[in-house]
């Protein structure tokens, strides 16, 4: 038997469920298997999971291969099972990128984690609270348009500004499992208590595991202390 964690997460399909409004591009979640068919330019991400030898990237093909090829090679290559899921995206070039955690509709902390081109660990823990502040109010609107039903109590939002002027949102993230960068502690720590359904009021957005991290789990095995 395992053990149950009430952990909860946006799931891989809720960034198609935002207005295009709020996101500015096309987009779609697919598995690996259904790549051949569907991607012919674009920007393709394992959809919750961070993946070493896969990073997030835009793919247009070589001479040699297809979009889609090239993508599948690089798949096989990092060992990413067909069924994974994926978010594939037109392309945008953001300039500032935020990251907003959130507990019950509201914003409880928001961090830069790019900045024209300087990522996190090279700002001032303190850098654009001007940029923090436009974050949190679109991600907070965004939120009051969709509703409680439309997101789970506590996860992370990440919004950006491109380089038209025009905000948008990037992705969603699982409070429990995201870097908080510069963020206010209080303000993270409150968006995991979020995450977390103690009471299974929130089936819908239960967290489920990728194929991928099944794939590469192991056993842990307790030893009683001498």
């Amino acid at each position: 038997t395992g053990l149950t964690l009430p952990l909860m997460s946006a799931g891989p399909h809720w960034l198609n469920t935002v207005p295009h409004h709020w996101r500015q591009r096309n987009v779609i979640s697919l598995r690996v298997s259904d790549v051949a068919d569907r991607l012919l330019v674009g920007f393709i991400k394992p959809a919750e999971i961070k993946v070493g030898t896969l990073p997030a990237r835009l793919y247009v093909g070589t001479e040699e291969l297809t979009a889609a090829e090239e993508f599948l090679r690089d798949a096989k290559s990092a060992g990413l099972p067909d069924d994974s899921w994926l978010t594939l995206s037109a392309p945008m070039n953001y300039v500032r990128e935020y990251r907003c955690f959130t507990a019950n509709g509201k914003v409880t902390a928001t961090t830069p984690y790019l900045i024209e081109g300087v990522t996190w660990d090279g700002m001032e823990p303190e850098a654009d609270q001007e940029g923090c502040d436009k974050a949190a109010a679109f991600v907070e609107e965004l939120l009051n348009h969709i509703g409680p039903e439309g997101h789970p109590p506590g996860f992370v939002v990440d919004a950006g500004i491109d380089d038209q002027g025009n905000w948008s949102i990037i992705e969603a993230n699982a409070s429990w499992s995201s870097n908080p960068y510069h963020a206010d502690m209080s303000g993270v720590i409150e968006s995991v208590f979020a995450s977390h359904d103690v009471d299974g009021k929130y089936p819908q957005w239960a967290w489920q595991i990728d194929p991928y991290h099944k794939k590469n789990a192991r056993k842990l095995y307790w030893k009683e202390p001498k």
